[in-house]
């Protein structure tokens, strides 16, 4: 693999929660090259800008969380440089809160319905939500008053949400999920084909993904897992290439086709509704993917073998992943609207 010591030990670093003093260290040294000096320094910069882009971003929307009531508290862990924040709330301002989010543009990571959000609503139940730009990531809503641990088992979870009820019976939902779990244990129903929850990456990130694998006006970018079209979007628009996503979830498939169209894409945009894994890839130039970590090992190796030779790949993430096989290359990617890990591969 293509990363040097420098790389490598600001990439370990960052999975550990401690990139800043990695990075101060390694400014410190003696005999340092060149090469790694303006590196570090390249870093080092994107950092305090990104930083000054957390702070600025969650001081806004802490200002306006608090006007809708007493009891609601942002907090962000700067350590973890991955722009997700924490917000408590009391039972009585949870759906504000949530209202006030939706006006800043957060969606919930996986799609709701009507009666599902009444639910999370009613029983102040914990959710996460995606921001609509950097250097923000997500949003994790929780009741300060939490039930205890054994009731808060019983409580449905996202996955239990994607069965359909009408609106009335959103106390139904505490019944879907047992009869769930012994449908799967008996094998009568299947996991979902869905990847795991929407992550959306940052804006103003996607270009700096796409130059490592020198994405062109000429190629085709094939997203897997697409979300809401922005990776899309941003590419065309910055590098005038033809772009094609897949996704799973037929509300987010829905949402891209519109923000594609809303963009005036439509006629270098293409978006298709349907599990990527049946996807053709072999027409790509480039693959692009940013999926949780825990299926994002399992996809490399078959996404490779149906792409065409010398066709890259690039995938992105900020936790460790056990990817096989082994990246061509890796590298840190430090923006003003974000902090990742960028892995490429050519097939």
């Amino acid at each position: 693999m293509n990363v040097s010591a420098l790389e490598r030990s600001l990439i370990d670093a960052l999975y550990g929660g401690r990139l800043r003093e990695a990075l101060d260290d390694w400014l410190d040294k003696d005999g340092l090259t060149d090469r790694d000096r303006i590196r570090a320094q390249e870093i080092s910069v994107g950092l305090a800008r990104f930083d000054s882009a957390l702070f600025k971003a969650t001081e806004e929307l802490r200002s306006d969380l608090t006007e809708v009531g007493p009891g609601v508290e942002v907090l962000l862990d700067r350590e973890r440089l991955d722009g997700r924040l924490k917000v408590l709330v009391s039972r009585d301002n949870f759906g504000r809160t949530l209202d006030q989010l939706r006006l800043h543009g957060f969606v919930p990571m996986r799609t709701l319905g009507e009666t599902a959000d009444r639910a999370i609503r009613k029983a102040g139940l914990d959710i996460n939500m995606i921001a609509p730009k950097g250097p923000l990531t997500s949003v994790s809503v929780t009741r300060r008053a939490q039930a205890p641990r054994i009731v808060s088992r019983m409580n449905p979870g996202m996955s239990d949400f994607q069965v359909s009820l009408p609106s009335w019976a959103w106390w139904a939902y505490w019944g879907v999920k047992p009869i769930r779990r012994v449908g799967r244990a008996l094998g009568m129903l299947q996991r979902s084909a869905a990847a795991g929850p929407f992550l959306g990456t940052p804006e103003g990130m996607v270009s700096s993904l796409l130059e490592l694998v020198g994405l062109s006006q000429d190629d085709l970018l094939i997203d897997i897992g697409c979300g809401d079209g922005r990776v899309l979007i941003e590419a065309v628009e910055s590098f005038g290439c033809r772009g094609r996503g897949v996704e799973v979830d037929a509300t987010l498939a829905a949402l891209a086709k519109r923000k594609v169209s809303d963009a005036g894409l439509s006629r270098r945009v293409s978006i298709e509704h349907g599990d990527f894994a049946k996807a053709r890839l072999d027409q790509a130039d480039v693959v692009f993917a940013f999926l949780p970590v825990g299926h994002l090992g399992r996809i490399i190796e078959p996404v490779l073998n149906r792409m065409a030779p010398g066709a890259r790949l690039v995938v992105h993430e900020q936790d460790e992943a056990h990817l096989n096989p082994e990246p061509d290359s890796s590298s840190l990617v430090v923006v003003d609207m974000g902090v990742t890990v960028a892995h490429t591969w050519t097939a």
